[in-house]
C-alpha cells in the first residue's frame, strides 16, 4: 500500500473512487482540480488501483495563515475497516506540516453520519484536526 500525494498520472484511475464517492467522473475536471495550486489530494494506491481518497483546498484567512478544509474522505467499501482512512489522514497530515503552509485543517459531518464520526474523532486529539458535526 502506498500513500501519496495525488498526480497526473493517477488521474485516470480515479474512476472508481470519484464514482464510489456518487460523482461523476470527467478527467478534465480532475485535470482541473489538480492544476490549482490550493487543491490538494491524497490517495492510497494498491497496485494500480487507487482504493481510498481525501481531497480539500487550502484556505488563506485574513490573517495571512492557512486553513485546509477537508471535503471529502473515501475508502472503496471492500477495503473499509481495514485502517486505510486513519493512515490516509496521518499521511495527509504530515504533508500538510512539512509541505505546507497550513497550520490547522478543519471538516464537518453531519450528525447521523456515525461511523466518520468515529474515524475522525480518532484524529480530533491533534491540535490541528477540528471537526464539526
Amino acid at each position: 500500500m502506498k500513500y501519496k500525494l495525488l498526480e497526473k498520472e493517477d488521474l485516470e484511475l480515479m474512476k472508481e473512487i470519484i464514482e464510489d464517492d456518487n460523482m461523476e467522473f470527467d478527467l478534465n475536471n480532475l485535470q482541473e482540480f489538480l492544476n490549482d495550486k490550493n487543491n490538494y489530494g491524497f490517495i492510497a494506491k494498491e497496485e494500480n488501483k487507487i482504493i481510498g481518497f481525501i481531497y480539500g483546498y487550502s484556505l488563506l484567512k485574513p490573517n495571512g495563515k492557512y486553513m485546509f478544509y477537508v471535503h471529502s474522505v473515501g475508502v472503496l467499501p471492500n477495503y473499509q475497516g481495514k485502517g486505510i482512512g486513519k493512515e490516509l489522514f496521518k499521511y495527509m497530515d504530515e504533508y500538510l506540516n512539512n509541505e505546507t503552509k497550513v497550520y490547522k485543517y478543519f471538516l464537518l459531518t453531519s450528525e447521523d453520519n456515525v461511523i466518520a464520526q468515529k474515524v475522525y474523532r480518532k484524529h480530533s486529539s491533534k491540535e490541528c484536526l477540528q471537526v464539526y458535526f
